[in-house]
């Protein structure tokens, strides 16, 4: 039997219709960082599947990574760009629960799966600035922007050049709760040694 994970939103239409004529099921995923919404999707695909597994070992990394990393740089400010893996909402809020202080977030669209997070984000962080990278009024007034010490992702670091920016391209999709760990390894190089814009930008995708 055959399943289609799907990964993304671009993807779902095309798993909706390869049901609708062949009647492949799939089931949508989504790229969480929270290590508590990461156990809830496992938890999904296990009862889709019909099988357990024991990963509670890989959650307490994931959450020890963040704790160690939240109380080493609780000095520093940050910001998550509309560039990053999956939900920058969402991973906004993981970063704020664990005692970060995120000054603001690009996202251009708003997705369905932005929803839950940002209503829990209007009781946790009524302050957090949210502003799409594309309108007129941020790239007219860069200086406008909250400043923050560090930026996920590359587009909000291209308005902030005395920020430093670590790239954490929605070119790679991460799954799990290897995609905290991922991120989190990621923070800790980029705060270590950092890198220019145009170093980063080398070869990717993105442009702003």
């Amino acid at each position: 039997t055959s399943v289609n994970l799907c990964m993304t939103y671009l993807a779902q239409r095309a798993c909706e219709d390869i049901f609708k004529r062949f009647e492949t099921p799939f089931i949508r995923l989504y790229n969480y960082y929270s290590p508590d919404r990461t156990e809830q999707q496992y938890e999904q695909l296990f009862e889709f599947f019909g099988a357990r597994a024991d990963l509670s070992e890989m959650k307490e990394k994931a959450y020890d990574m963040l704790s160690d990393f939240a109380e080493e740089y609780s000095n520093l400010s940050f910001a998550v760009s509309d560039s990053v893996a999956g939900s920058s909402v969402e991973m906004a809020e993981t970063l704020i629960d664990a005692g970060l202080d995120v000054k603001f977030v690009f996202r251009n669209v708003i997705l369905p799966e932005d929803r839950a997070s940002l209503k829990r984000l209007c009781e946790k962080a009524p302050d957090l600035k949210i502003f799409s990278g594309v309108h007129p009024s941020v790239r007219a007034n860069p200086e406008k922007l909250p400043h923050a010490d560090v930026i996920a992702g590359l587009d909000a670091g291209y308005f902030e050049p005395s920020s430093v920016s670590v790239n954490f391209s929605s070119e790679q999709t991460h799954f799990g709760y290897e995609a905290l760990t991922s991120l989190i390894t990621a923070l800790e190089q980029g705060i270590a040694s950092p890198k220019t814009l145009k170093e980063q930008m080398s070869g990717s995708y993105l442009t702003v």
